[in-house]
């Protein structure tokens, strides 16, 4: 649930977050309170449009979003 992902997430003091795109969403809605998260990794390669999305949506909120380039 939200709660556990956060609490873990600021225990840790994570800088980078690797997560499924099911959970980019969450992370992203979470983020102000995640103040250590600075990035997001997400492990699919998303279609451009949504990178495009999801990238401007992080710049909102103080966060990086990257994904794994497809074929690597």
């Amino acid at each position: 649930n939200e709660f556990n992902m956060m609490y873990s997430l600021n225990h840790t003091e994570s800088t980078l977050v690797a997560v499924a795109p099911q959970h980019l969403t969450t992370i992203l809605k979470l983020k102000s309170r995640l103040p250590t998260i600075k990035a997001v990794l997400c492990l699919e390669t998303l279609s451009e449009e949504t990178r495009k999305i999801y990238q401007a949506w992080g710049e909102e909120v103080g966060v990086k979003i990257f994904d794994i380039p497809q074929g690597r």
